[in-house]
């Protein structure tokens, strides 16, 4: 396998687990029902990610991946976006819901390209498939973080461009 391509892995592992936690505490934080249930759907599908990303390296290096990370890793954790913005929350940014949704938008974004870049290295025609599909997973995060974010921020433009169709007669 290449040594990238193997890095890349390893690094979304690390940012899998990362936005495990991250979106499990956000969901802790915010005041809206809705919104909590949302945010630890995206935590659940982060969970399924790292199932297949965890299955995915022990079948290419038949290893187990959890052994492989704390023999073959620097001592300090790998940083991912998740930990750039781990000490940077706070309750009055969360209370923010425009704050919050720019830092999943952010993440999510950071995800889909380093999927993106996995999926340009990648020679195996069914890994490609999955590189592709968790790159499309993760933009359809960030769709819905971003469709969200543009709701709360001007709910009439946001009304009247989604609802065109109801207003044309169409």
């Amino acid at each position: 396998m290449d040594e990238r391509l193997k890095s890349l892995i390893e690094l979304a592992i690390q940012m899998e687990k990362d936005g495990i936690n991250f979106y499990e505490g956000l969901s802790t934080k915010v005041p809206y029902e809705p919104a909590r249930k949302m945010i630890l759907s995206f935590a659940d599908d982060e969970r399924r990610h790292l199932k297949i990303l965890n299955d995915i390296f022990s079948n290419i290096t038949s290893t187990n991946i959890e052994k492989y990370l704390a023999e073959n890793l620097p001592k300090e954790k790998v940083r991912t976006v998740f930990d750039e913005v781990q000490g940077n929350i706070d309750v009055v940014t969360l209370q923010d819901e425009l704050s919050a949704l720019k830092i999943a938008m952010d993440m999510e974004e950071k995800s889909y390209k380093l999927y993106d870049e996995a999926l340009s290295l990648e020679t195996d025609e069914t890994l490609k498939k999955l590189w592709k599909r968790l790159a499309e997973e993760e933009r359809k995060h960030y769709d819905i973080f971003w469709n969200t974010y543009d709701f709360i921020s001007k709910p009439e433009e946001w009304i009247l461009r989604e609802e065109r169709g109801l207003l044309d007669g169409g």
